[in-house]
């Protein structure tokens, strides 16, 4: 996928989440063990220094409240740090 193609190539693009309501008529979620519609879609900037390290795209069968919003905001903060370390780690073995 490349920046700005669908809802993870634009999130990435303009380091902005994006939350959306799911129309009833989208595809369920499959797993082995159930089929359920969700209800929102929220689609994250992973960031270190305003650089995008990655895009998390999570889906929820109740809409996410401000407070969730917010928690995976910061925990998007702090996978971003990690993902630089573990990034830094591999440039330094590499040489």
């Amino acid at each position: 996928m490349q920046f700005g193609e669908g809802l993870v190539g634009q999130c990435g693009m303009d380091k902005r989440q994006r939350l959306v309501d799911i129309p009833p008529d989208a595809t369920p979620v499959n797993s082995a063990l159930l089929r359920v519609m969700p209800k929102n879609l929220v689609v994250l900037p992973v960031l270190f220094e305003n650089q995008v390290k990655a895009v998390i795209e999570l889906a929820s069968v109740s809409s996410f409240t401000t407070s969730q919003r917010t928690f995976l905001e910061q925990l998007t903060d702090s996978i971003g740090i990690v993902l630089n370390s573990i990034e830094a780690t591999m440039q330094t073995k590499a040489c």
